[in-house]
């Protein structure tokens, strides 16, 4: 969590930079087209109010035809269309240079190409999603520093993420299982001994009370228990973020899932719901609810791995695979 804190402070305070002078430039440029409109506007009615005197007086003399062309009122009719085409070249020329100071070519830049992207609430998702190797691609360093310093921290950001991962999800693991052999031991020794104390005989009961070995030692848990764990953390998610960003709970569930397995197609990403500057902790809950997810992501997979493993070996056994044959003294 603190490497994510500190890549969003670091991301934030190169990206936010170089995009804080793209939008400066771009409101430039769009002052300057509205001066320069302002300003032909202001001539072309001078002039029009001119011409309408003359046009007037034109009237007075006699009638006028738009085929002569050394007629006055035809003289304005030429004036519109090329004042038309003028406004469309400038148009033109604004929405060109709109296009060379644009933000990205996706459409979700493009949404957001008159607001600040670079937030530290969205460097420190970014920061979580280069170490975790997700890699939504919604927001992407376009500075030279950027890019340097996104190397770097994923060169030392996703070795301590899988450490993390690894040593986190294997504790979560042994903590799941202990809790959950407990959970199955009050169950076989609290709730069925009610119901079949008064059943057993003495010999029977006293069996009952004292569980084999092979029971006090099993150390797997089923694969059901743990994609429920793992479908509850999901429908939490999925809950939580159709309130944040006003997904369906479908879609919030698919993101989840999306990126808690490192998948990210980056279809649907965290926006103006979570990551925004007003909203910071917001942005900190989701980081940190994104990278549990993965935590229990792992837990899961190792649960479900080493019960397949158990599965395999009781099948070997079973068919005599996993036995030691001694041969016989001669």
């Amino acid at each position: 969590v603190g490497y994510v804190i500190l890549g969003g402070l670091i991301f934030d305070a190169i990206e936010s930079r170089y995009e804080l002078e793209r939008l400066e430039e771009k409101e430039r440029n769009r002052q300057h087209f509205v001066d320069q409109l302002y300003i032909h506007a202001y001539r072309e009615f001078n002039r029009v109010l001119n011409q309408t005197f003359e046009l007037k007086y034109a009237l007075w003399r006699g009638g006028i035809s738009r085929n002569d062309e050394r007629n006055d009122g035809w003289q304005i009719e030429v004036e519109k269309d090329l004042w038309k085409h003028y406004i469309d070249y400038e148009l033109l020329q604004y929405f060109g240079a709109e296009e060379k100071t644009q933000y990205g070519n996706d459409q979700q830049q493009q949404e957001q190409n008159t607001v600040q992207v670079w937030t530290f609430s969205s460097a420190m998702l970014y920061s979580a999603t280069v170490i975790t190797t997700i890699g939504y691609g919604n927001i992407t360093p376009k500075t030279t520093e950027g890019k340097i310093a996104t190397m770097i921290y994923a060169m030392f950001g996703i070795p301590l993420m899988f450490m993390c991962l690894t040593y986190t999800g294997d504790l979560l693991a042994d903590a799941f299982i202990t809790g959950y052999s407990k959970m199955v031991n009050f169950i076989y020794r609290q709730i069925c001994y009610r119901y079949l104390k008064a059943w057993l005989p003495f010999k029977g009961r006293q069996s009952f009370e004292q569980p084999d070995s092979e029971h006090e030692e099993a150390r797997h848990v089923p694969i059901v228990a743990t994609l429920g764990v793992l479908a509850l953390y999901i429908a939490m998610g999925a809950f939580l973020f159709a309130q944040w960003e006003s997904w369906h709970v479908l879609d919030g569930a698919y993101f989840c899932f999306i990126t808690f397995t490192t998948i990210g197609f980056g279809d649907l990403v965290p926006g103006k719901g979570t990551v925004t500057e007003s909203k910071a902790g917001k942005a900190a809950m989701c980081a940190l609810f994104l990278l549990f997810g993965m935590i229990v992501m792992a837990m899961s997979f190792k649960l479900m791995q080493d019960e397949i493993i158990s599965k395999f070996r009781k099948i070997a056994r079973r068919f005599g695979f996993g036995k030691r044959h001694r041969s016989d003294p001669g």
